[in-house]
């Protein structure tokens, strides 16, 4: 690559009280093989020291903003992306790590392939309680894989800050519906580190079930009708996990309507709901 073919990168990282992952992540980044980076760190008002944490780094590459009050991650990445100066933007949770020829290797693929707008590397995950690491192979793709022209997103709009968890699935379902051209990079460069939610489990379970409603909702029009399944079972999978089992029974019906190859929501209807339904209607027979 000539010098004159080095655009400037710009990664986005939010984060919210994790100051003592957070610089891992950081060091990622400034370990990158690729140089001209701007690292644009959003704290989501963080009640912790992450920013006397992110101080430390003295690099000028950093820059640090932090939200007067917590805004979510969807509104926080939208907070990057707003000042993003890059031609490419990439996306880092605070809590993962680039592998050091990221950047590098994804911004000569969209170089050497200027009709695409999307590079797409695949991904290690390595469990703490387990101690393994298992490798992700595309098109399974969290944001972090990803480097993207910042042009495409005058198409397809920033975040929608309505969503909680999925707000990188749903914005992955715009890539789709702008046509967005992808190339892949078949070799492992971030590591996604899996943690336990201390979040409440319940609580988890339903702001997952209002965000998968969400996505069906917003694109049930133009979701592909085997993605648009797997939606309705996850919403109904969740369901059955707080054993509302109607509306379980609901979701998985959808699911089989819209994919009827998803045979696995007719196992789950007669495996868990029907049984479910049957066991709260003699329970409730027995308390008259």
């Amino acid at each position: 690559m000539n010098n004159n073919q080095y655009p400037l990168v710009s990664i986005i990282i939010p984060t919210y009280n994790r100051a003592d992952l957070l610089p891992r992540a950081i060091n990622s980044c400034l370990n990158q093989t690729y140089k001209n980076l701007e690292i644009i760190i959003i704290d989501d008002g963080s009640t912790d020291n992450t920013e006397q944490v992110v101080k430390i780094f003295k690099d000028e590459r950093i820059v640090y903003i932090k939200n007067e009050r917590n805004k979510g991650i969807p509104a926080t990445r939208n907070v990057g992306l707003k000042i993003a100066k890059g031609k490419f933007i990439g996306f880092l949770d605070h809590d993962d790590e680039f592998l050091p020829e990221k950047i590098e290797k994804q911004v000569n693929s969209l170089i050497n392939n200027p009709d695409r707008d999307i590079s797409v590397c695949e991904r290690y995950e390595y469990n703490i309680y387990t101690d393994t690491t298992s490798l992700k192979k595309i098109p399974d793709i969290f944001l972090q894989q990803i480097l993207i022209k910042q042009s495409c997103f005058d198409k397809i709009g920033l975040f929608d800050e309505r969503f909680y968890t999925i707000d990188d699935t749903e914005i992955q379902v715009r890539f789709k519906m702008f046509q967005l051209k992808t190339i892949s990079i078949n070799k492992p460069l971030i590591i996604r580190y899996l943690y336990k939610d201390s979040a409440s489990v319940t609580i988890s379970l339903i702001k997952s079930i209002n965000d998968n409603i969400l996505i069906y909702t917003k694109h049930k029009n133009t979701l592909r009708k085997k993605f648009a399944s797997t939606i309705c079972y996850r919403i109904g999978k969740n369901y059955l996990k707080l054993k509302e089992f109607k509306k379980a029974g609901i979701w998985f019906l959808k699911s089989f309507l819209k994919y009827p190859l998803n045979l696995q929501s007719l196992l789950k209807i007669v495996g868990y709901v029907i049984p479910g339904l049957l066991c709260k209607s003699f329970y409730r027979n027995r308390k008259r």
